[in-house]
């Protein structure tokens, strides 16, 4: 069981939402309860000259298109997990601007962008990511939404050329992206604000990276606790292999119950049956329990 979610221990009211960003609920309480927990090298002995620090992971993607000098006629291919309709255009216009998109892998492929979905790991990508590298394929794990899963096959974010994260995204970080490069790399200049929210990263990637694995088993908490509230409920769970950033619960009464529990920040998707719940690690579970009985009062359960 989680040791922040079960220890008793209450949130501040001054936070009355479940946020998506774990920095929007960060306390003095919760740094505490940190203090208990046993930080390790989050980066497992990798060289530190292989970490590179940009003002978000956008920022980052876009350095790693140009650094490669691509040309219109190029084509990168997107591959997420759940093979949705559906790519977050933060992705998807940063390619565009660059050369052409593709959601398959073909012979005419430069760059394989895979994208680590919500903490989602598609099965046996490890394997398929060597298959194209071997090929000749530039390959980028987009891992915005996790950091140090480790599967039978090794550590998401290890196997490509490169691997971007987003900081704020799996640390209470208020800005920031980290880029894990096996392969040269060159960076535009920065701006003078740019600079500034790469070290915002850097300095709470300091202080909170080390902490992973504690995170990451609080989310497992909250997406099980998620999952057991709501039994016999329909979930979207496109892997197996996940750190779930978002559970997702898939009902025709989204739309209701967005509008009915304000205090919870829903994840944005296209589908509108898919309701996202974010699975915040430093919000207690007692908040989270106080909003799945509204869910499920409103599904109809008993």
């Amino acid at each position: 069981m989680g040791l922040w979610g079960y220890s008793g221990r209450h949130m501040s009211g001054k936070i009355n939402k479940i946020p998506i960003l774990l920095s929007e609920a960060i306390n003095e309480e919760f740094s505490g309860t940190l203090e208990f927990q046993v930080a390790s090298d989050p980066l497992g002995g990798l060289d530190p000259e292989s970490i590179h620090w940009g003002p978000n992971g956008r920022w980052l993607i876009q350095s790693i298109l140009a650094h490669l000098q691509l040309e219109r006629r190029d084509e990168v291919a997107i591959i997420t997990t759940s093979d949705q309709t559906y790519v977050s255009t933060c992705l998807s216009v940063s390619v565009f601007n660059f050369c052409k998109v593709s959601r398959l892998v073909t012979p005419a492929t430069s760059i394989v962008i895979v994208v680590h979905e919500f903490g989602y790991v598609l099965e046996n990508i490890a394997g398929k990511i060597k298959q194209w590298r071997e090929q000749g394929k530039v390959v980028v794990e987009d891992c915005a939404h996790l950091f140090g899963v480790r599967t039978a096959e090794g550590t998401v974010g290890q196997w490509g050329d490169y691997a971007v994260y987003s900081l704020p995204k799996i640390i209470p970080a208020e800005a920031g992206g980290m880029l894990l490069a096996h392969k040269d790399i060159s960076f535009p200049e920065m701006t003078v604000e740019q600079e500034e929210m790469a070290q915002k990263g850097k300095d709470a990637a300091g202080k909170y990276l080390g902490y992973f694995s504690f995170f990451n088993e609080e989310r497992l908490v909250r997406s099980a606790l998620i999952k057991e509230t709501l039994r016999g409920q329909r979930f979207f769970d496109p892997s197996s292999i996940a750190v779930p950033f978002f559970q997702g619960i898939v009902t025709s009464q989204k739309r209701e119950i967005i509008k009915a529990i304000g205090e919870v920040e829903w994840g944005a998707t296209l589908r509108q049956d898919l309701l996202y719940f974010p699975t915040n690690p430093v919000v207690v579970l007692s908040r989270y329990e106080n909003a799945l009985r509204r869910v499920s009062a409103l599904l109809g359960q008993s």
